[in-house]
């Protein structure tokens, strides 16, 4: 960073504000940019962030589109800010910086390092297999939802948890008729054989064993599921930046927009439940 960086006038977005414009922008139209450190993003980041360390920052710019604009941030916001003046100063158009930091986010995060689930994809960037995998994805975390409903103790635990298998199933249908309408036949897409993967990219049996002591009332099903749908969105974002095919590309980011649509969701669910708990 140059002397000239410390006197670039930079703009602001409180975190609902950004959370609006991500909500209203289509995937891959503008940069989410984390300048936090590897270890601080593998523990939990925004759905979908880039991450450059700020010390590589200057010396990754190439990595970056600096015609979109660019939503910046760190732990608690000193260090993108610090950021969002380096871009600027070296010509980027709009760029903002999200204050408070992911410390202030208060929608769903995604967690793990950038290689979980990476096996999922890993030599299968057809578009063919990409839609494969979220199906199977999906089709998991129904399956774990409906596992968990079994051996709920309460019926209103189970009913929470039936509702999400519910919505699963749903989004099953959506990946189904992409399928379809690529012209591939919905009939291969999978089997009852197949390994059950979780869309956070755990095996099923992995997850309800990690699960099963957390999730005991209907607000913690409602929390795990916004955990899943971040962990999908993120991965199918960071998976759409591997790839230089433009079709696979196209259909990662439909599908991160689903699980955006699906966060949101989520997020609405958290608010009634949690005010019905408050009486």
């Amino acid at each position: 960073m140059g002397l000239k960086d410390f006197f670039v006038e930079t703009r602001s977005m409180e975190p609902e504000e950004a959370r609006k414009f991500i909500r209203e922008h289509d995937e891959g139209a503008y940069t989410l940019l984390d300048v936090r450190q590897p270890a601080e993003y593998a523990e939990y980041r925004i759905p979908g962030a880039k991450l450059i360390p700020l010390p590589e920052l200057a010396d990754s710019l190439e990595l970056l589109d600096p015609d979109k604009t660019t939503l910046v941030y760190c732990a608690v916001g000193k260090r993108s800010l610090a950021a969002a003046k380096l871009l600027i100063g070296r010509g980027f158009r709009e760029v903002y910086n999200i204050e408070g930091g992911i410390r202030a986010w208060q929608g769903g995060v995604a967690k793990g390092p950038r290689e979980l689930a990476l096996y999922l994809l890993r030599g299968a960037f057809t578009v063919k297999d990409v839609v494969q995998s979220a199906y199977h994805m999906e089709r998991g975390l129904a399956a774990f939802y409906s596992g968990l409903a079994d051996k709920a103790e309460s019926p209103e635990l189970k009913n929470a948890l039936l509702k999400l298998a519910g919505v699963e199933d749903r989004h099953i249908a959506l990946v189904l008729q992409l399928y379809e309408d690529m012209g591939f036949d919905p009939q291969d897409i999978g089997s009852a054989n197949d390994p059950q993967v979780m869309e956070g990219g755990l095996s099923l049996q992995e997850m309800m064993d990690q699960a099963r002591e957390s999730i005991r009332t209907p607000l913690d099903v409602i929390g795990s599921g916004m955990m899943f749908e971040a962990q999908a969105m993120d991965l199918y974002m960071r998976f759409s930046e591997e790839t230089n095919d433009e079709t696979v590309k196209a259909v990662l980011l439909t599908l991160a927009g689903e699980e955006k649509k699906h966060l949101e969701a989520f997020a609405i669910l958290m608010e009634k439940a949690t005010r019905k708990r408050q009486g």
